[in-house]
């Protein structure tokens, strides 16, 4: 499969079509110009779409859920993903893949790698982005010759309508509404969410109820924007820690980690073996 640059970004001021400039900038019909930054990511958020002064993660938890993807534990996640992303790809098209939310890039990289050993003919560009700039900068040192890595969100996706074949949301805040009109008549949302039982030691340390995760909410909000529910499959394994520092990292990328006093954080870390890898994937095609 052969990795190309995508020509579909857009301006997030008009949408008018972006394209690069001496590889230094994008630049639009009216003029609107983003500089390719240093590290190698274009920032297309506008500032009254930030919300905050630092939107999307911290540095310290985007340091942390790196630490603990570059550990391997979810690396079989990254694997059924890129799997589900190659049966969809069609030889007789460009695919245009959106990580929606990419975070520091952990998945995308890996289904790049995937691709890059995939012996068919076709064309496929890498698009990832995230609302947090931390983590866009550490995406970039991942791989950022073959990968678009964009400062943006998904309240205002920065991408032409009708030119994306694929959207993957991995545990992320999809918005429906903007992802039927950024793809094509066959293209399809890859939805990645926790399953019932995933890293249920730390939630049955926290809670005395566990409540099923259906994703009811979600799948409503797709069906709603004219998304039709294809197939439902789930990865589940067990994942021996080798280090409690492992845990830590774990639990600091999860909203857990706010809601646990330190002592018991330590504690936890020293105690935990083990933990339960159990993840949906849910795939959605446009109506």
């Amino acid at each position: 499969m052969k990795i190309i640059s995508p020509d579909n970004l857009s301006c997030p001021l008009d949408s008018a079509l972006l394209s690069y400039e001496n590889d230094k900038c994008l630049i639009c019909e009216n003029g609107h110009s983003f500089d390719v930054a240093r590290q190698g990511y274009v920032n297309l958020l506008p500032v009254q779409d930030k919300r905050s002064k630092s939107p999307g993660d911290t540095k310290d938890m985007v340091k942390a859920r790196q630490e603990f993807l570059n550990l391997g534990y979810y690396k079989d996640i990254a694997a059924y993903t890129a799997h589900i992303v190659r049966e969809a790809l069609n030889e007789d098209q460009k695919n245009m893949i959106l990580d929606a939310g990419c975070g520091e890039g952990y998945y995308l990289d890996y289904i790049l790698q995937e691709l890059q050993q995939d012996a068919r003919n076709g064309q496929c560009g890498l698009i990832g982005y995230d609302i947090s700039k931390c983590a866009v900068i550490e995406a970039c040192k991942r791989n950022k010759a073959d990968i678009t890595w964009l400062v943006a969100t998904n309240r205002r996706p920065p991408i032409v309508a009708n030119s994306l074949t694929q959207i993957i949301s991995m545990f992320g805040f999809p918005v429906f509404d903007m992802f039927a009109q950024l793809l094509k008549a066959d293209g399809q949302v890859l939805l990645v969410e926790a399953g019932n039982n995933h890293l249920l030691e730390i939630k049955q340390h926290i809670y005395s109820d566990i409540k099923p995760q259906t994703h009811a909410s979600k799948i409503e909000a797709a069906e709603k924007a004219g998304f039709v529910m294809g197939e439902k499959r789930n990865l589940s394994y067990t994942a021996t820690l080798k280090h409690p520092d492992d845990f830590y990292h774990l639990l600091k990328m999860t909203p857990y980690f706010y809601k646990m006093y330190e002592e018991d954080k330590e504690a936890l870390s020293k105690s935990c073996k083990s933990i339960t890898i159990d993840v949906d994937f849910i795939i959605f095609h446009k109506a």
